[in-house]
């Protein structure tokens, strides 16, 4: 009787419930429940998907962001510099644009066609992955007892806004600024790589375009990025320590010192993998983990959901970069805060205004700096200082990012207990180091980093 009567329902009200659906699932479940519903899905399709987004995500993730990592996906910047300032500037702008309710090819509200919704529901699909996992994994602040870390943590919204709005920046800039994934099997010709470095070295600066990309996020949002770019730091850690201890175990067990002499042939590194060849190579394997994070966060999810485990670690090892200094490591110091100070056209709009605090109040919550951010990254001030004047400068890159000090609430830092302000500001800063990109190219016929 139930099932006559959805079936005799007129298609507008099948239409109207399926804008009701909760989640992806339920929907793909209803619709291949009958024709009715099938048909019912078909004809208002983009409409129906939208809603279900909306509602499954909460607006936990800013659509401009989500729209902006699926438009600049293959716009790498050596091949399609056009075409990538084009996507960022209308990123950049995106307040105005709403306001202008231009043409949906440019407006960033909701996707344009059947096709970016397929990869809005794939992008939301490893954000979530990423989202759950770091709630499970975040190291504990060395100032908590271990017997006091319970895991998973339960992330407020706003938190969960704070690191997937910084995931998805760190996503837009490895689509444009990245490294191209090489394929098991089938290396890249030198005009296939996204090296667009290599027209700096007689140029000691950065293209102007460039800042494009951190003059759209206020300073605290560059210090988002930054504990993501930790977190996923840490997942490569892992992967690297995982690798090379089987590689050591079946070198051990053939008795071999070369890697390419392990046997059965098919636990070998596949043929291509850059300066991993001997046991001594293992040792070296993870300081390179930084130039992995240009890869992507698509890769790295890839790789943690491949079941099949040689395939998963000759993935990595095939897109290892050679042993030299990468872009990867300029990735913490430009997102770091003295970068959005020193290096980008913010000062003018952001860095110049007196009483800023007042002015970030005005902001939804989950755009507002965070208490952590405030205590690291500001001094004692008046309100009629600016905020170029108010900054810490002797604070150091990347501190605090391992456990996330930009991402969480007042209310969790306090619950916390310890002295955590003074752990924050007197932990290290990251151990790596900045490369001189230019110095390193001077003087060198090969100009691959």
């Amino acid at each position: 009787m139930a099932e006559s009567y959805f079936k005799n329902l007129p298609a507008e009200l099948r239409i109207l419930i399926l804008h009701e659906i909760p989640d992806f699932d339920s929907l793909k479940s209803i619709v291949l429940s009958s024709r009715e519903y099938y048909r019912a899905y078909l004809a208002a399709r983009e409409q129906v998907i939208d809603s279900v987004l909306n509602t499954q995500y909460g607006g936990l993730i800013d659509m401009a962001d989500a729209l902006t990592v699926v438009r600049s996906k293959g716009l790498w910047w050596r091949f399609h510099q056009e075409e990538a300032v084009s996507v960022l500037d209308a990123w950049r702008r995106r307040a105005e644009i709403r306001k202008l309710n231009l043409t949906p090819s440019i407006q960033l509200d909701g996707p344009s066609g059947p096709e970016q919704i397929t990869k809005i529901f794939y992008l939301y699909r490893v954000l979530h992955f990423f989202l759950e996992d770091y709630a499970k994994t975040v190291p504990r602040p060395e100032w908590i007892q271990a017997t006091q870390w319970n895991l998973p943590l339960q992330l407020s919204d706003t938190e969960k806004r704070r690191f997937l709005r910084g995931l998805c920046r760190l996503y837009i800039y490895c689509n444009i600024f990245g490294t191209v994934e090489k394929n098991v099997g089938y290396d890249l010709e030198e005009e296939e790589k996204n090296e667009w470095f290599v027209d700096l070295i007689d140029n000691d600066e950065l293209p102007d375009d460039y800042d494009l990309f951190y003059d759209t996020m206020h300073p605290w949002e560059c210090e988002e990025l930054g504990c993501v770019w930790s977190y996923l730091m840490a997942k490569y850690k892992f992967l690297s320590t995982k690798i090379c201890t089987d590689l050591r175990n079946l070198a051990s067990a053939c008795g071999c010192d070369w890697l390419c002499e392990i046997t059965p042939e098919e636990e070998r590194p596949p043929a291509g993998v850059a300066d991993v060849e001997d046991l001594w190579d293992l040792g070296v394997f993870d300081r390179e983990l930084e130039s992995f994070i240009l890869l992507g966060p698509e890769f790295l999810y890839r790789v943690l959901n491949n079941t099949d485990y040689l395939l998963q670690r000759n993935l990595v090892l095939i897109n290892k970069p050679p042993y030299y200094p990468d872009l990867g490591r300029f990735i913490p110091y430009d997102a770091g805060f003295w970068n959005s100070v020193l290096y980008t056209r913010k000062s003018e709009n952001q860095f110049n205004i007196p009483d800023f605090e007042q002015h970030w109040s005005m902001l939804p919550p989950f755009e507002q700096p965070n208490i952590g951010w405030k205590m690291a990254c500001l001094v004692p001030h008046t309100p009629q200082q600016r905020l170029w004047d108010s900054f810490n400068r002797a604070r150091k890159v990347g501190q605090g990012w391992e456990w996330g000090y930009a991402i969480w609430d007042e209310e969790r830092l306090e619950g916390w207990r310890g002295d955590w302000v003074n752990f924050l500001l007197n932990s290290p800063e990251l151990t790596i180091e900045r490369p001189d990109l230019f110095e390193l190219y001077r003087g060198h016929d090969d100009r691959r980093i």
